[in-house]
């Protein structure tokens, strides 16, 4: 990578760029839908979260939050990565939005960490399987077959 990547808050002017890079991140996968109703969901979430961009030269090259609905259990979130593992520098980028991730859990106590990602996403359940997160099996939702990783937070 030649320029760094340096990371910033994400505001409500930034779900347009958020929802092209969901869009680009799945663009690899066949069968996959338009990230719309995620982008939406992002939108809408009204519970505790923090969320950050990674940026090089002023361009968006990923999304990093972590979420929990008032109702769940006060340790656990929900993570969210989202880059496009087709870009040369994919593996550098997910590693400085992962860093954020775990340092954002830090901040809020999490003992637990849990995302949910397409099954045929196989350059990211690998990442996060060498990252420590355990894969559950796949199951089918909304017409589309997932998993969900897990991973318990020591701090």
């Amino acid at each position: 990578m030649s320029a760094p990547v340096t990371l910033r808050s994400a505001d409500v002017a930034d779900w347009p760029e958020i929802g092209r890079l969901a869009d680009r991140a799945v663009a690899h996968l066949a069968d996959v839908p338009a990230q719309t109703e995620w982008l939406e969901a992002r939108r809408a979430f009204t519970g505790t979260r923090r969320q950050h961009l990674a940026v090089c030269t002023d361009r968006v090259v990923g999304y990093e939050a972590v979420e929990r609905q008032q109702v769940e259990a006060g340790g656990h979130f929900r993570a969210f990565v989202v880059i496009d593992w087709r870009a040369d520098s994919a593996i550098a980028i997910a590693d400085v939005l992962l860093a954020q991730v775990e340092a954002d859990l830090g901040a809020l106590a999490a003992t637990e960490v849990w995302l949910r990602e397409y099954a045929t996403d196989r350059p990211f359940i690998e990442f996060l399987l060498a990252h420590g997160f355990q894969c559950g099996s796949p199951y089918e939702t909304h017409g589309v077959w997932v998993v969900t990783l897990r991973r318990t937070l020591s701090h």
